[in-house]
């Protein structure tokens, strides 16, 4: 006899810790940045030219703009369209969105830690 359980997926989605989330994108600089912009200002929706400049990085337009699609493909961060404008506002699934403010929070030596750049095993 197979008994089979529903479990809803709020119930069955584990919560991510900031650490999770600095290692999924560890390889990307850009990504990490834009989290923690995100995560300061959770409730707030930008235009891609509010982020980029945001991020003061003009040079680096396509870089920011490559991460903010890869945030975007994997739900970090959602797009809206208001007035026809994409607007781009931290995800809405609460378990990413809890984490990436909580990963804004750490403190900038904490960070270090945790990418393991405190203990000079890598280079900045």
């Amino acid at each position: 006899m197979t008994i089979v359980l529903s479990v809803s997926r709020e119930a069955s989605t584990k919560r991510k810790t900031p650490a999770q989330i600095i290692n999924k994108y560890e390889d990307d600089h850009y990504c990490l940045e834009l989290l923690r912009f995100f995560g300061t200002y959770p409730l707030a929706k930008f235009s891609e030219l509010a982020v980029i400049h945001a991020q003061n990085e003009d040079s680096e337009k396509s870089r920011i703009r490559s991460a903010l699609g890869r945030l975007v493909m994997s739900r970090a961060v959602g797009v809206c369209i208001e007035n026809g404008a994409h607007l781009y506002k931290l995800t809405d699934d609460e378990s990413v969105h809890d984490s990436v403010v909580s990963l804004a929070r750490i403190e900038w030596h904490q960070w270090r830690k945790i990418l393991g750049k405190g203990n000079g095993t890598r280079p900045l």
